[in-house]
């Protein structure tokens, strides 16, 4: 049976408080845990993209000079056929 505010004794507010208050205090410290699992995450996951925009920058420049050699090659190229 809850007792509403009113009709609790001043020892059932005081208890009713320390309870609510150990119990905001454990919420608090699961909250900063979990905000630095995210600054984590987001720390690697921009690493991760970082790279990953890097390696395609790369990939480009391959693919030009790739490009740009075939050409520039002076020589016919054979084609081989596939028959097997």
């Amino acid at each position: 049976m809850t007792k509403t505010w009113d009709s609790m004794t001043y020892n059932e507010k005081i208890e009713t408080l320390r309870r609510e208050m150990a119990r905001f205090r454990t919420i608090s410290g699961e909250m900063v845990n979990l905000q630095a699992k995210i600054s984590v995450m987001i720390s690697d996951f921009g690493e991760t993209w970082n790279a990953m925009r890097d390696t395609r920058s790369e990939l480009d420049k391959v693919k030009k000079d790739v490009g740009t050699l075939k050409a520039l090659w002076p020589y016919p190229q054979k084609k081989y056929s596939k028959a097997g």
